[in-house]
């Protein structure tokens, strides 16, 4: 069951970051901006990139990362004791690759499992061995091979 939801999660956000690239193909997307006085904390995607500001204004220029490369990571103290400007920017086909590892690997393990227990005259259910049955039928589980 855990399985399964890991897997649905996994294809939605693969799906969701395919359509988040695609829609912000030549614009930016915010996902939040919040603003409390002098603390601001920006996630978006911009070229190609999604990218996650955390930064205590005090005053000045915003300090946009689309210069960076990309991958970047930056984390530094601030004016205020115990609060940090926190920047991340990562590409997008990092995401997908991570989003798509999981379901590949449910789709095609199966195949692979039934494969290699036919191969060594196992049950395909359950891996029980069938090597000296007179009938071809599981005694553990009642599969018919």
């Amino acid at each position: 069951m855990i399985r399964k939801a890991i897997l649905i999660v996994s294809i939605l956000l693969f799906i969701g970051t395919i359509s988040i690239s695609l829609y912000g193909y030549n614009k930016s997307v915010d996902f939040h901006d919040s603003w409390d006085g002098n603390y601001n904390v920006r996630c978006f995607y911009s070229d190609w990139h999604f990218e996650y500001v955390a930064h205590y204004w005090t005053g000045g220029n915003w300090p946009f990362i689309f210069d960076k490369p990309s991958w970047y990571w930056e984390k530094r103290p601030t004016v205020c004791p115990g609060v940090w400007d926190v920047e991340l920017r990562f590409p997008v086909w990092a995401s997908l690759t991570v989003f798509a590892c999981y379901p590949f690997i449910a789709i095609v393990r199966g195949p692979l499992r039934r494969h290699r227990r036919r191969k060594r005259n196992e049950c395909i259910h359950c891996g029980y061995s069938l090597t000296g049955l007179p009938k071809p039928r599981c005694p553990e589980c009642g599969t018919e091979t």
